[in-house]
């Protein structure tokens, strides 16, 4: 599994107790954000649980272009600048290279913040022309929506969501 954005260190953390055995990349462009996490959250590293600092472009970039076998079934996007998703990880380029690093039967899970509903349109869009099937899950409450993307064809990822 692959994370782009620490936060507070709860979805890795989850991830982890929810599935033992799994394997979770994270990239955090922010240092500062790594110490909070692990300060104030508890958040750990450990053999299964690895932190990069760095920008996520610059990591799936090198993933994408590099002769290394680095396959993820699962990438959660929820890479954020205060309350906005840095631009530059919101590009068709961008989600091209992403694609690269999935999985065959992979899926993309993308945090998108609705308030900004001209940012979150243009996600979705490049989202759409990249990835055979896009679906949709409303978060109540919080205004979020979480965006599945896959390749996959035979209708597995509806199952889970």
């Amino acid at each position: 599994m692959l994370v782009l954005g620490l936060g507070g260190g709860a979805i890795p953390s989850m991830l982890a107790k929810m599935h033992p055995e799994a394997s979770i990349d994270i990239v955090e462009i922010d240092l500062e954000i790594a110490l909070i996490a692990s300060k104030f959250f508890n958040f750990a590293t450990n053999e299964k649980i690895r932190l990069y600092i760095d920008d996520a472009s610059n990591y799936i970039n090198h993933l994408a272009n590099s002769s290394e076998d680095t396959n993820y079934d699962i990438i959660i996007m929820d890479a954020y600048l205060g309350d906005k998703q840095p631009l530059h990880l919101c590009t068709n380029m961008y989600l091209e290279k992403m694609q690269k690093i999935i999985s065959n039967n992979g899926i993309l899970i993308w945090n998108l913040i609705t308030g900004d509903k001209a940012t979150s349109a243009a996600n979705l869009s490049c989202m759409k022309s990249i990835f055979k099937n896009v679906f949709l899950l409303r978060c109540e409450n919080s205004g979020n929506v979480l965006a599945f993307c896959s390749q996959q064809t035979n209708g597995k990822i509806e199952k889970l969501i």
